[in-house]
């Protein structure tokens, strides 16, 4: 089943973060703010709870009415969000209490009246950006076509699929694969404008973008494409943000022939030069301990196939469904390992240990040796990161605003965008003001200044996570604290080699240390599959998944907040689209004032 990204947030009022001391509801500067992380979880159609870190920390109140922390989301505040025209949000109690920073103490309160900035929250991604963008109307996905975002695709699949949603001034803009960002009108603008920035609004699961001129984005016209056509918030103007996974091409070392699927048979083929993609989804897997588990792969198609290796002949097929595999084969016939060598990797079966390897007439076999042999490798390419946002485990990867160097830092609490190239696996990165990755000249940090290209191999440890080597195989590495990005020969065995480039990264916190706090850091390691342990001294404030198993809605939830898995043969068409954009609306009214098509709520899936 399709999920939707979980809602995790960090929410700031007057430069400083809703966060949280023990049972006390403060604020504290907005340096911290990759610290204090919040998931919204909804309780109802329109109400909404915060929970923090922990799965027992939420906010409630005190008999006198204020609020503080408590364990147990049954007696969690019950809020509804109204959304201000600048997308900031106001927090109301079912007492029509609004929450309120306290600007003498800095705690949080309770207060009768809105209107000013000490009730406005501006909400932050805490999670990499980067996502499919799935209509709640005709069920297929956003994707680059003929010059234009159109809501077009059947199935998330190739480059074009994915939309980086970047955010500017507690707004956020969508751009589209080809580095342009999504204007009101409906065109690809290369310059980031107010006309290009819109208002998230919250509906269950689902989201909707308001543009300045206060209408919600929707397909239509002849090519369904994306413009802010109407005023109104509707299921043509809601979209599910869907986790994407990495897609790769792979060409085998043996015959330099781009691997394929046959059709006919499932045959799994090095004999032809057209690319497929092919989707990696990291599983976890063994009989022990999740500290003995290790980190494998299945190998999904666009039509929803998985790898599996033949019992007897040990052939590589894509002809089932994983739910067919389940019921036909042994659960490790579709597993396989990933070693990686510079822009090349070795592809194993768990089932046989062998490696898998091409056969004089082109077909794929687990039946390779276990030795280096470089016929046995196959060079990767990620196909679907044309723009990459990346984070580290202090905060996300940007230029340091501080000083004019074009130092990189690890810590940043605002994502930067960066442009990818790829040639033949490897890979360079390139800023918005055409300067490359490069290193710096006097030592060996990561500077975003050069003017030629520099090679970097990005090796996927998870479908989220991943390393960046460079082309002598040393790493590329957050610095103490996330202050810089260098390169080092060995990582320190910290997780400052790991970079997430999807979901949401293990931030490694200052927040003092606490039992529940230890109780949340041992279950989110767990389940976000790290292998390294924080140095002795440091605690590891891990976020949670970017999607996890689905829950039942909420008894007030329609049927339709669940999104539904992408049908892997075309679904039938929408139906027909409005015959022309409205005129843009009228200005909306004044910043600070709620408007009740604006009032939503997120589902946790």
């Amino acid at each position: 089943m399709a999920s939707a990204l979980t809602l995790r947030v960090s929410l700031e009022t007057e430069s400083h973060i809703l966060s949280a001391n023990e049972e006390t509801v403060t604020t504290t500067p907005k340096e911290t703010r990759s610290q204090y992380i919040w998931t919204v979880v909804v309780r109802g159609s329109n109400r909404i709870s915060l929970k923090g870190l922990d799965d027992n920390e939420f906010v409630g109140e005190t008999p006198d009415g204020e609020p503080r922390i408590i364990p147990n989301v049954e007696s969690a505040i019950l809020f509804e969000v109204d959304a201000l025209n600048d997308g900031r949000w106001l927090f109301r109690t079912s007492r029509g209490k609004f929450l309120r920073r306290n600007a003498t103490t800095g705690h949080v309160l309770f207060s009768d009246t809105h209107g000013d900035d000490a009730t406005a929250w501006t909400v932050h991604l805490a999670s990499v950006p980067t996502v499919h963008l799935r209509s709640s109307a005709t069920r297929r996905y956003v994707g680059l076509d003929g010059g234009e975002l159109r809501e077009t695709k059947d199935v998330p699949w190739g480059p074009d699929a994915v939309v980086t949603l970047e955010e500017a001034e507690g707004q956020y803009a969508l751009r589209a694969p080809n580095h342009a960002y999504l204007d009101q009108s409906g065109k690809l603008v290369d310059d980031l404008s107010e006309t290009s920035l819109y208002s998230l609004i919250l509906r269950g699961s689902r989201v909707g973008f308001q543009a300045l001129n206060g209408s919600y984005l929707s397909a239509g016209g002849p090519t369904n494409s994306l413009a802010a056509r109407k005023d109104k918030l509707g299921r043509d103007e809601l979209y599910w943000l869907e986790p994407s996974r990495p897609q790769v091409a792979l060409t085998s070392v043996a015959n330099e022939c781009n691997v394929s699927v046959q059709t006919a048979t499932g045959n799994v083929v090095a004999d032809s030069e057209t690319r497929i993609y092919f989707q990696l989804e990291s599983r976890r897997h063994g009989d022990g301990d999740e500290e003995d588990a290790e980190t494998v792969w299945v190998m999904r198609t666009s039509e929803n196939k998985l790898w599996r290796v033949v019992e007897r002949s040990g052939a590589i097929k894509a002809d089932e469904t994983e739910a067919e595999l389940s019921l036909s084969s042994d659960d490790t016939a579709k597993l396989f390992r990933l070693s990686w060598h510079g822009e090349k990797a070795r592809i194993a079966s768990v089932f046989n240990g062998k490696c898998v390897a091409v056969a004089e007439n082109g077909h794929l076999y687990a039946a390779g040796g276990d030795d280096d042999n470089d016929d046995d490798e196959f060079l990767v390419e990620i196909v679907n990161r044309p723009i990459m946002v990346l984070q580290s485990c202090r905060g996300f990867v940007a230029r340091d605003d501080d000083d004019d160097t074009n130092d990189l830092v690890a810590n940043s609490v605002t994502p930067e965008a960066f442009i990818v190239e790829t040639r033949r696996g490897k890979y360079s990165l390139q800023s918005d003001d055409e300067k490359y990755w490069t290193l710096a000249e006097d030592d060996d940090k990561v500077v975003a200044d050069g003017d030629v290209p520099v090679a970097f191999h990005f090796h996927l440890v998870s479908d989220r996570q991943l390393q960046i080597r460079m082309t002598d195989d040393s790493y590329v590495c957050s610095g103490e604290n996330g202050g810089s990005v260098s390169v080092v020969k060995e990582p320190a065995g910290d997780g400052s080699e790991m970079w997430w480039f999807a979901g949401t990264a293990e931030i490694v916190s200052d927040r003092p240390t606490s039992d529940r706090f230890s109780r949340f850091l041992q279950k989110e390691m767990m389940e976000n599959f790290l292998v390294d342990k924080a140095k002795k001294g440091q605690v590891v404030s891990p976020l949670a998944q970017s999607e996890i198993a689905p829950n039942p809605p909420p008894p007030e939830a329609t049927v339709d907040e669940t999104p539904p898995a992408p049908a892997p043969a075309p679904v039938p068409a929408p139906a027909a689209a409005s015959a022309a954009p409205k005129s843009p609306a009228a200005a909306p009214p004044a910043q600070n004032k709620p408007t009740e098509e604006k009032k939503g709520y997120c589902i946790i899936l």
